[in-house]
């Protein structure tokens, strides 16, 4: 289970930690915003992999990725972030040619 941040807006995702080409499907298809998420629905079976959870706790997170945007992750984001660094969780971020790093803000 992870988090894939885009910008200022962020999903849970139960499921593997997606490649850099999933993440930015993921992202285009769900639009990252909760007022789009119910109404489109997976019917092609190419995120079948992933679940959207609205509750879970933050021990439970294995993974995150960062998609770049021209918006910063909110604050609440952003310490998310920052606990799971200091977990010891890795994030693939897009802007650092999908390299791992500790996740940082």
């Amino acid at each position: 289970m992870g988090l894939l941040v885009d910008g200022d807006n962020h999903l849970i995702l139960r499921g593997p930690r997606p490649t850099l080409a999933e993440a930015r499907s993921l992202a285009a298809h769900f639009g990252l915003s909760f007022a789009q998420i119910a109404p489109r629905l997976d019917r092609t079976g190419l995120f079948a992999a992933w679940t959207i959870s609205t509750r879970e706790f933050r021990e439970d997170l294995t993974w995150a990725f960062v998609l770049p945007s021209a918006l910063s992750p909110s604050p609440a984001v952003r310490q998310l972030l920052n606990e799971l660094s200091a977990r010891g969780v890795i994030h693939e971020s897009a802007s650092e040619s999908a390299q791992e790093t500790p996740c940082a803000t």
